[in-house]
């Protein structure tokens, strides 16, 4: 009888032990479960943090429309026009068109000598493009002479000079008015008559413009 009571206790330890064993191997499955899921997880954060740190893809679609459009309007500059030639001037203002007819390069002026080393006198006109009048003092004070295009510009003097024909007053649209613009500028192979740079910059005035010539074509 003792004999089958150690039996027993012997048989019921062992499944004893085998219930524990496979308890402690399901817990160990588990265990080893949920730290593969927060593995899984801790490589999810890593991924998204790195994604957050590298930079975001640029779009150069507006940029690239940027540069489309200054080229057009670079490519309406006119640089190299010469006396007799006309040249269509856009401002916040208005729309003009200008034509230098003539130039005179001389030394003296009313019995006086320039500043610098000659004066310039431009004989101009000027056509209102827009459909609302503009004053067309306003629409010629936007030019300056100079020398080298690679220095200063020097700006029209003629209110402080009689005898030359001063714009006053407003275009109306499509009227024409005719005038002189005087300069003193220093001696130079060329002289160039320009919109002042700062404007073009400004986008005060859209296109640069620029007549040149020379001592032989003074009138």
């Amino acid at each position: 009888m003792k004999k089958w009571l150690r039996l027993t206790g012997v048989a019921t330890l062992s499944v004893g032990l085998m219930l524990g064993c496979s308890n402690n191997d399901r817990s160990d499955n588990e265990g080893e479960g949920m730290t593969q899921g927060e593995a899984e997880q801790d490589i999810d954060s890593e991924t998204e943090s790195t994604s957050e740190g590298l930079p975001e893809k640029e779009d150069f679609s507006t940029e690239d429309a940027s540069s489309t459009s200054d080229d057009d309007d670079k490519s309406q500059d006119l640089l190299d026009l010469k006396i007799g030639e006309s040249a269509v001037i856009e401002t916040t203002i208005g729309t003009a068109e200008v034509i230098l007819t003539g130039v005179t390069i001389q030394d003296t002026l009313e019995d006086e000598s320039p500043e610098l080393d000659l004066f310039v006198l431009a004989n101009v006109t000027v056509t209102n493009m827009s459909e609302h009048s503009q004053s067309v003092n306003d629409i010629v004070s936007a030019f300056e002479v100079t020398p080298d295009l690679e220095g200063s510009g020097y700006s029209e003097i003629s209110e402080h000079y009689e005898g030359i024909d001063t714009w006053e007053g407003e275009l109306e649209p499509n009227q024409t008015a005719e005038g002189q613009l005087l300069y003193q500028s220093v001696e130079s192979p060329q002289q160039i008559i320009r919109v002042n740079p700062g404007l073009v910059s400004a986008e005060a005035v859209k296109h640069d413009v620029r007549w040149t010539f020379t001592e032989e074509d003074s009138e």
